[in-house]
Parts: structure tokens; C-alpha cells; sequence
């Protein structure tokens, strides 16, 4: 059997990998290899890792294996210091000094691992792939760049999955000072063409994220053929329905009578209203009780809103629960400039995407659908206290299946078998 080795480095990876994983492993046709290029602790808590070991008995390894004591303490000591300054609130000058200590053990760790190739070379000893597999990160950063050039000696294809659905239709989703973002991506790919470890292909979730990588210049190295648009087994209603009987689950209520409101405010990066999050968060809570914040999943600071917060009773969740977990608990989602509310759609379970708290974002929800938006704070006002009204609108709204047949199913069909039937072809 052919041997697929998939590198993961944050949740949002294992998240969107292991629906594709699951499936290869239920249809038994290839071995599979699971490593993460971060430390395993950093993983622990995730219950997609927990079912592939289960279900299927698949280890998620570290791509480091070493015998060198400083190296190992080291480690060890950056995960306890970041376990323990994880989500704490610092002032400015002891967030310069804790980041500076992180900078300095972590070059130390990372300069060991550059200069020693043993983990490479027992990597593929182990695995011994026919294809590798890593989210749309740069291939020449490191560790990645020692992955690539060794696969490209050798032959084997490299394919880039998704780690997220960027929602936006829109190419300038970008705040002010990330105005560079464009060209610094031009400039990598220039770099990679240069020392030629481009990834083979790359997989997309529909045609808007296709356009954005050619206008963030990747069709001036790579055939637009090698960018495939291949739909989402992240958010296939079957796999959700699967995710739902294996994770555990979150449990909150300050007023039983009231209906329960998960918000999923986005990274200001990209162009998020301050003003316009706090007034969101600010009405919601006068109507409802029950209401968790769960910042985006990539470091978002939240201090903007901790007034609020603390005034309301609001719950904050951090990594100790997912999305997903806190979709299924509640009765409505809001949110702006995230994929996750495909997940509740292929529940079918209302969300209300606020429009005027993304500037002039568009996405993919307001693309296709009217019903689901509210276009300032008083229609947000208006869907949440007649809930019930809006939950009718909401289930007889065929926008939804459109953001769905766009976005998640390729050509109305299963996008995971779309992907291994892809990957069976391009295996040699």
C-alpha cells in the first residue's frame, strides 16, 4: 500500500485534515503517517486526535526526535511558559520581556533542529511516503523548507489542503497596516520559485479563495490547473453529524428561559469595527443571558471588549472547547469573517451574519443570502427577539444551499472522495 504522511501544526489543521484522514483509514487502501511540527502537548486537548486514535489507533507523533538533553529541557520549559502565559493579560512591558524570553529559547531550539538533519532522515526512514501533505503555509520556512527539498530529491508530490475557509469573495480583506500582506506573499512565492520547493498542487474549498491566491501572485509560477477547487470535508453534513457524537459537551446557562447565543467575533486584521463588535456584544446581552465569546482561534486579544464582558456575566472560551462544541450547544450563532458558520448551517441551526461590523468585506454569507444578515444594530435587535420568526425565515431560505453547494460540496457531490480520488491519481 502507498504510504500518505500529513503534517499538521495547529489545530485549525487537524481540524480540516481529519475528516480526509478518517476516510482513508476507513476504506484501508493506504498507511497513513501523522506527524505535528509543533510539540504534541500543544495538542491535547483536541478531540480530533483523540477519535483517530480510537477509532482507528493513529498516533499523532513529533517530527523532532532527539537524544540531547538541553534541547529537550528546553523544550519542556518553553511549553510550561507557554501553557502558563497562555490568554493572560500582560502590561506592555512584561509582554516585551515574556515574548523576548520566548524568542531567545526558541531560537536556541530551532537552530539545533536546522543544522541537524537526524529527524529528517528518521522521518522519511519511518514513513517512507509516496505523498506528503501540510496546510498552505510557505514550503521554504522552516521546518517545511528541509520537507520540501528532500521530497523534490526524491520525487515525491507535495499538496497543500486548506487549514480554513477564508469566507471573503472580496481581495482586499486586509486592515491598514497589513496593506503589505499582497506583497510579501508575491515575494515568497518569488523566493520559492528561486530555490524551486513550490508545492505540487494546491487545494481550495471553492473559486473566490482560487482568485485570491492568482491575485496574491501564484499563477505567475503555477498553472492554474495545479489550484484545484475541490469543496470541503470539513463541513460535509456527515462528517459534522460524526464530530457531534465524538466530542464532548459544553455545557453553560445563566437563565434558562432565555436562548443561548455563541458569538464569534474575527480578527481586527481584517478591517473588524471595534465599535461595532462592542455594540453587538453589548445589545445581544441585554436579551439574552446566556451568552459565550469564543475568540478566533489564532491569538486574538479580546482586551477591547473585557468591560463588557465582566459587566455581563458573558463566558469567554478559549481553546478548552472548540466551535463546533459550542455550535451544538447553542441556539444561535453570530458572526463575521469565519468559515464556522458553515458548520452550522449543515446543522441547520440559524446564525446572523452583522454585516456593518466587517467595513466593505464581503463573504461568502451575504453573497447568497439576504435572510441571514442583519445590515445594523437594530435588525440584529429585531432577529434576536423574534427569534422564532427568524428561525422560520431561516429554514426556508435557499441561500443556505447555495453557500453550502458552493462552498463545502464539489459539483454537488462528496468533496472527501473528491480529494482521495484525487490523490490516488497523482501517486505514482
Amino acid at each position: 500500500m502507498k504510504n500518505y504522511l500529513f503534517i499538521v501544526r495547529a489545530f485549525n489543521d487537524v481540524d480540516h485534515f481529519t475528516p480526509i484522514i478518517s476516510k482513508l483509514l476507513e476504506l484501508n487502501k493506504v498507511n497513513v503517517y501523522f506527524y505535528s511540527s509543533t510539540p504534541i502537548e500543544f495538542h491535547k486537548n483536541d478531540d480530533n486526535i483523540k477519535f483517530l486514535k480510537i477509532n482507528y489507533n493513529l498516533d499523532l507523533k513529533y517530527i523532532y526526535n532527539n537524544n540531547q538533553k538541553i534541547i529537550i529541557l528546553l523544550e519542556k520549559i518553553y511549553i510550561k511558559l507557554w501553557f502558563f502565559f497562555k490568554n493572560k493579560n500582560l502590561n506592555r512591558i512584561f509582554s516585551i520581556i515574556k515574548n523576548k524570553i520566548f524568542r531567545i529559547i526558541y531560537k536556541i531550539i530551532l537552530n539545533y533542529y536546522i543544522k541537524n538533519d537526524q529527524w529528517i532522515n528518521n522521518l522519511f526512514k519511518e514513513t517512507n511516503p509516496d505523498i506528503i501533505f501540510y496546510d498552505w503555509t510557505s514550503p521554504n520556512k522552516f521546518p517545511y523548507s528541509k520537507i520540501s527539498l528532500k521530497a523534490k530529491s526524491i520525487s515525491i508530490p507535495l499538496v497543500s489542503l486548506p487549514h480554513g475557509l477564508g469566507p471573503f469573495i472580496n481581495n482586499n480583506i486586509v486592515s491598514a497596516e497589513y496593506t503589505l500582506r499582497s506583497k510579501k506573499n508575491k515575494k515568497r512565492i518569488m523566493e520559492n520559485t528561486i530555490n524551486d520547493i513550490f508545492f505540487d498542487w494546491y487545494i481550495v474549498q471553492n473559486n473566490f479563495l482560487k482568485n485570491r491566491l492568482e491575485f496574491e501572485g501564484l499563477d505567475s509560477v503555477k498553472s492554474t490547473d495545479q489550484i484545484l477547487v475541490l469543496g470541503s470535508p470539513r463541513y460535509e453534513k456527515k462528517w459534522i453529524e460524526t464530530k457531534v457524537r465524538f466530542q464532548k459537551k459544553f455545557q453553560f446557562m445563566n437563565n434558562s428561559k432565555d436562548i443561548k447565543v455563541v458569538i464569534f467575533p474575527n480578527k481586527l486584521q481584517y478591517k473588524g469595527d471595534v465599535d461595532s463588535i462592542k455594540k453587538i456584544i453589548s445589545h445581544c446581552s441585554k436579551l439574552t443571558k446566556n451568552i459565550v465569546i469564543k475568540p478566533h482561534t489564532r491569538g486574538m486579544k479580546i482586551d477591547f471588549i473585557s468591560n463588557i464582558i465582566k459587566q455581563n456575566n458573558i463566558k469567554v472560551v478559549y481553546d478548552s472547547y472548540n466551535s463546533s462544541q459550542l455550535i451544538e450547544w447553542s441556539d444561535l450563532s453570530i458572526m463575521w469573517g469565519t468559515s464556522i458558520g458553515l458548520h452550522a448551517l449543515s446543522l441547520n441551526k440559524p446564525i446572523i451574519v452583522p454585516i456593518f461590523a466587517q467595513y466593505d468585506q464581503k463573504t461568502i454569507y451575504e453573497h447568497f443570502s439576504k435572510v441571514i444578515i442583519a445590515k445594523d444594530v437594530y435588525e440584529l435587535d429585531k432577529k434576536i427577539k423574534n427569534f422564532k420568526k427568524y428561525k422560520l425565515e431561516f429554514n426556508n431560505d435557499l441561500g443556505i444551499k447555495e453557500i453550502l453547494k458552493n462552498s463545502v460540496y464539489y459539483n454537488n457531490r462528496s468533496s472527501v472522495l473528491e480529494y482521495i480520488n484525487f490523490f490516488e491519481k497523482i501517486v505514482k
